[in-house]
């Protein structure tokens, strides 16, 4: 008797929605390893935020990410294989993601859009110069970067319990309160 074979399930997308959340969750646990005020806390918070930001988009269509300057990315994003010879996808920067859900998503703001581009900024800082740009950060910036998060979140259909686990979520909803008084 011949044993069945298996059908194996292709990988998502590496630019589908649930591909992004999964890494940003990924980045998420590293993040809270750290304590909050360690640079690596606000390091591994800005990659998870990039990835949540085009997994936000992503849920809209992936072909919303592509780079437009090569129809091959659109391509790409639409689940095909270019026969372009060393074909590299190539998707928009992270700021402009940030502006296409400022306009897209109600719930996310001109503030939420221009955190997430500060935030964004920092972190390329960090990464392409020999400044240690979050040294030291402080504590301010927890309460917009946890709103955008729960509004990138809630656009997915999640909250922010199920990208940080149920204490770091508790923690985040009293900054998000407390930065809603601060900027009153």
């Amino acid at each position: 008797m011949m044993a069945k074979a298996t059908k194996v399930s292709a990988a998502p997308h590496p630019w589908s929605s649930d591909a992004l959340l999964t890494k940003a969750q990924r980045y998420a646990e590293r993040m809270v390893e750290h304590a909050k005020d360690d640079w690596r806390f606000a390091l591994w918070s800005s990659l998870a935020l990039e990835l949540l930001l085009r997994a936000a988009l992503a849920r809209i269509s992936p072909a919303l990410l592509a780079e437009k300057n090569d129809w091959n990315n659109i391509y790409f994003a639409l689940g095909h294989e270019p026969r372009v010879q060393k074909f590299v996808p190539k998707s928009i920067g992270a700021t402009e993601v940030a502006t296409r859900l400022e306009v897209i998503l109600t719930a996310f703001t001109p503030e939420m859009k221009n955190f997430c581009g500060r935030h964004l900024t920092t972190r390329n800082e960090e990464l392409h110069t020999g400044a240690a740009a979050f040294q030291d950060l402080g504590a301010g910036w927890m309460g917009p970067y946890y709103a955008a998060c729960e509004v990138l979140l809630e656009s997915l259909g999640k909250d922010l319990q199920y990208l940080f686990g149920a204490d770091e979520a508790k923690v985040a909803r009293a900054l998000i309160r407390a930065s809603m008084y601060e900027s009153a």
